[in-house]
């Protein structure tokens, strides 16, 4: 990413400021979302997934899933033809069969700029 995008989070303890090029991923948990970051850094903030996916810079983030952000710039390795992502941090993250094609070519774009 080119430059840093700072965005404030709520939390259960109040507000949590992240650098979104540090996000790897952010899967929804019931009402709120579980963002996880370099340095296995992993927090719940209290907001949707879309509201989360509204925030993010929609040029490095891809919602891969109903339940998963994924920032492409983290993705390791695609399983399968694309059925999941394995990301920087080695965790697996879903690709949804419906949107799979649109995720393929979203992908595919992004690495060939």
């Amino acid at each position: 990413m080119e430059r840093k995008t700072t965005i404030i989070l709520p939390t259960k303890d109040g507000r949590e400021i992240v650098n979104a090029e540090d996000i790897i991923s952010v899967c929804s948990n019931n009402k709120s979302v579980i963002v996880e970051m370099e340095g296995n850094k992993k927090f719940e903030a209290r907001l949707g997934i879309g509201s989360m996916y509204d925030q993010l810079d929609q040029q490095y983030f891809i919602r891969c899933h109903r339940t998963c952000i994924v920032n492409l710039v983290k993705i390791k390795k695609i399983r399968g033809p694309f059925n999941s992502f394995i990301m920087c941090d080695g965790n697996e993250k879903p690709i949804a069969k419906a949107s799979k094609k649109s995720v393929k070519e979203y992908f595919n774009q992004f690495y060939q700029r």
